[in-house]
């Protein structure tokens, strides 16, 4: 799976953008860039589900310690911690640049 492009890729664009908007309007994109975030987010854990199926049982008991110490990282540094993605996590972040 190729990394994805925010779906927000300048902030201050977006921000121009939003100020133009009435609140309805504005309440729109917001559903939409939620409804396109949480469509990306059921193909990541789509693929990492095909990705894991084809481990040896071995390499998934590796893979779920793995994965579970990283979701306890991120969970103590919320959505706005330090790291690489865009909410700081392991470039695995939700919607792109919207904070």
């Amino acid at each position: 799976m190729k990394p994805q492009e925010p779906l927000v890729r300048d902030r201050a664009a977006f921000r121009a953008e939003m100020e133009k908007l009435s609140t309805p309007e504005r309440i729109d994109r917001m559903q939409q860039l939620r409804k396109q975030a949480g469509e990306r987010m059921d193909a990541r854990m789509n693929a990492v589900k095909t990705f894991y199926a084809q481990l040896n049982p071995a390499q998934q008991k590796v893979f779920d310690l793995e994965s579970h110490a990283w979701m306890a990282e991120r969970g103590r540094h919320g959505r706005h911690g330090g790291g690489h993605g865009p909410h700081g996590g392991m470039g695995m972040g939700g919607m792109g640049m919207m904070h």
